[in-house]
């Protein structure tokens, strides 16, 4: 059996193949966190949340944090949109969190995960 892993881990093979492919995606994914916008204009953020639980009480949200104010944000379906009204580079965070809410009226939040972008604002 360890002789079937090594063989299909072989330069070559398909696994190896498959393996090396996620691992150029993950490299790629940590480096997209870096996005050029033109000032003034609306860009958009895909944010992606886990499904909370069937019957309530269970769900999920997220928070945007700036480092200016020169910045408006919206909510959109499945993300935000952001637009800078100065050029510069800037740092946006985003934090998930996992809500749950009691029946008694409680509800405690817990953050499961930031994603930082670094975003560089040019002039049109």
């Amino acid at each position: 059996m360890h002789s079937e892993f090594t063989r299909a881990l072989c330069p070559g093979s398909l696994l190896a193949k498959i393996l090396l492919f996620l691992m150029f995606f993950a490299v790629s994914i940590v480096f997209a966190s870096e996005l050029q916008v033109d000032e003034n204009k609306w860009f958009f953020i895909p944010v992606t949340l886990p499904e909370g639980k069937e019957g309530g009480g269970d769900f999920y949200s997220f928070k945007a944090s700036f480092d200016t104010k020169n910045v408006e944000h919206r909510t959109k379906n499945g993300g935000i949109e952001i637009k800078f009204s100065v050029t510069g580079t800037y740092k946006v965070t985003i934090d998930i969190y996992h809500i749950t809410k009691s029946s008694c009226a409680g509800a405690s939040a817990k953050k499961i995960k930031s994603i930082n972008y670094t975003v560089n604002i040019k002039d049109k």
